[in-house]
C-alpha cells in the first residue's frame, strides 16, 4: 500500500471563478490515475486554501465527489501559509517551538546550572 506525500496545486486567474475551473482540472486528472493504478486517496486529509485579499470566496472544488473544506490556513513542507500570506501563523508556531525548546534546556543553560561559562 503506498501513501503520497503533501501536495500542492495552485491555479492563478483574476476571476475566483475562473481559478476553481483551472484548479479542479488537476484533482480531476489526478482521479483518473488513481484509479488506473487502484490506488485510493483520503479525501478527508484533503483541503483547500484561497490565497487572496479579495473578500469573496472560490467555490470550492471536489475529490472523488467529496467537497474539500476551505480552510484558512495550510502546513506545507513546514511553512504554515494562512489565507492572507502574512506569515502571523508560522511565526507563532515557530516562537511556540522556541519556546518549549529553551524550556526543554534551560537545565542545562540556566541561572542554576553546575556548568561553568
Amino acid at each position: 500500500m503506498g501513501t503520497f506525500a503533501d501536495t500542492a496545486i495552485f491555479a492563478t486567474h483574476a476571476d475566483p471563478m475562473a481559478a476553481s475551473r483551472n484548479l479542479q482540472e488537476h484533482p480531476n486528472t489526478v482521479e483518473n490515475w488513481l484509479k488506473k493504478w487502484k490506488i485510493k486517496v483520503n479525501e478527508t486529509k484533503s483541503s483547500q486554501v484561497t490565497f487572496t485579499l479579495r473578500k469573496d470566496n472560490c467555490p470550492a472544488i471536489s475529490i472523488n465527489q467529496t467537497v474539500l473544506p476551505q480552510v484558512e490556513s495550510v502546513k506545507y513542507i513546514g511553512l504554515h501559509s494562512d489565507c492572507k500570506l502574512n506569515w502571523k501563523e508560522h511565526t507563532a508556531k515557530k516562537r511556540k517551538q522556541t519556546d518549549i525548546k529553551a524550556k526543554q534546556i534551560n537545565w542545562l543553560i540556566g541561572r542554576n546550572s553546575n556548568l561553568s561559562l
